[in-house]
């Protein structure tokens, strides 16, 4: 693996050769296009560029994160981290003995969904609760009806 630069990835951009540098690191993900799970076309919008920010928006798995390393062709040049820094490869009693539970976060509503949320769930909890009023208070009691 040697060094390349940025003008030599740019040149890989297409669905039949797909190169993208994350954090230094350059990938070629041409194999990989159909299966990855985000689709091929979140992969080819980053074809020949620098996707580190990209990919970290997204928040990948430690899994794939090391799946990534197979892609691993080179690195940008002047790159200064750890090219030495690839995972080892575990077993499979290790990787269960690691195996962490999973965190439990609570439900956090966009602020910009609270509109819809509002109007989905309490606008008709008000109106069946309306309803129920009308219906249990509505009613004229007449006192020659004895059943009321």
């Amino acid at each position: 693996m040697g060094d390349l630069s940025a003008a030599e990835v740019a040149k890989h951009k297409s669905a039949t050769d797909c190169w993208f540098i994350i954090n230094g690191k350059v990938y070629d993900v041409t194999n990989f296009l159909v299966d990855h799970p985000g689709g091929e076309d979140a992969l080819l919008a980053v074809a020949g560029k620098d996707a580190s920010q990209d990919f970290e928006e997204v928040g990948h798995s430690d899994s794939a994160k090391e799946q990534m390393e197979q892609f691993l062709v080179g690195f940008v040049e002047g790159y200064a981290g750890d090219k030495d820094s690839m995972p080892a490869k575990r077993s499979a009693v290790e990787e269960e003995e690691e195996e962490e539970e999973p965190v439990m976060r609570p439900l956090a509503i966009d602020p910009a969904d609270r509109p819809s949320v509002f109007l989905k769930y309490v606008v008709p909890l008000l109106l069946l609760c309306l309803a129920f009023a009308l219906q249990f208070f509505g009613k004229k009691k007449n006192p020659e009806d004895p059943s009321s």
